[in-house]
């Protein structure tokens, strides 16, 4: 999906050419799940512009609204993302997967994600703010620092809401993005259902964290691919792991994988399937030992 409100080096039609390689098999995140054996389900819930290669029950044609100005998105809007994440999860389920790996693809919405964090965790943007995708290796200072600027601007704009304590919906109701929202649905519906489901960086861990916050019972289902290359992502697993120690639970796991990763698509989700397999493999060895009289 794409925000309404961006500081992307990259114009908002790049999200529509990832979708469509994603269709056909030419993205990363489909060529690592050929390779892995995981079955790829493109859901667009906000692409900018008509995207004939990929169906939805709910969509914002235009994305969502600059949260500068107003609210992301209405009450209705939602939740009715909320229901398409939880269909999406529903449909999976109907086919027989027994574990999902969640990502995304869109133009702004490490900047939504950012305003999240600091929302939610009531810290300054300087602390969670990093560059999000960018061109090349080197970090655009000038652009973090605009970054910042913009999320100050939208805290004060919505700073009325922000005092009374808001429920997870009235933030996304604020700030966005639709894809954000849509995969909250999904982590409620896994929670709901009991299926494990791989985490992808930043933004994916925030919706996490959004999830947790309305129930804190997600945090069990949480298995964290991989440390993204943003300084906010460790801030956030951090974060779940305490909703989940504040709850009496077991907090998830730190991420499998660290290797900078700023893909996104699900790539890192996808690439840590193999080490939970493997693990969940491992357990198998629990059950021979006792069948064997503990001679193994």
């Amino acid at each position: 999906a794409d925000g309404g409100a961006s500081c992307s080096a990259y114009p908002q039609e790049v999200t529509r050419y990832i979708l469509k390689a994603l269709r056909i098999g030419l993205a990363g995140a489909s060529v690592l799940a050929g390779e892995v054996g995981v079955d790829v389900k493109v859901v667009d819930v906000g692409v900018v512009g008509e995207c004939s290669d990929v169906s939805s029950p709910f969509k914002l044609k235009d994305g969502t609204r600059n949260f500068l100005l107003e609210r992301a998105m209405t009450t209705e809007e939602v939740q009715k993302l909320l229901q398409v994440g939880r269909g999406a999860v529903k449909d999976c389920i109907a086919l027989g997967h027994d574990c999902l790996a969640l990502g995304e693809v869109g133009i702004g919405n490490t900047t939504a994600s950012s305003l999240l964090l600091c929302t939610i965790l009531s810290c300054p943007p300087e602390k969670c703010v990093d560059g999000g995708a960018r061109k090349s290796k080197k970090v655009d200072e000038e652009k973090i620092k605009h970054k910042i600027a913009l999320i100050k601007k939208a805290l004060r704009k919505h700073a009325r809401l922000l005092k009374s304590c808001p429920r997870g919906e009235d933030l996304l109701e604020c700030f966005g993005g639709a894809e954000i929202t849509a995969l909250v649905g999904s982590f409620l519906e896994a929670s709901d259902r009991k299926v494990p489901v791989l985490v992808d960086g930043f933004i994916v861990s925030i919706a996490a964290l959004v999830a947790a916050t309305i129930s804190p019972c997600v945090t069990q289902c949480l298995f964290f691919g991989t440390k993204s290359a943003e300084k906010g992502h460790q801030l956030c697993v951090a974060a779940i792991q305490e909703v989940a120690r504040t709850a009496k639970l077991p907090p998830p796991p730190e991420p499998a994988l660290s290797m900078g990763l700023r893909l996104g698509e699900g790539t890192g989700a996808i690439l840590a399937f193999p080490i939970l397999r493997n693990a969940c493999n491992m357990f198998k060895m629990v059950k021979l030992d006792a069948l064997l009289g503990n001679k193994v």
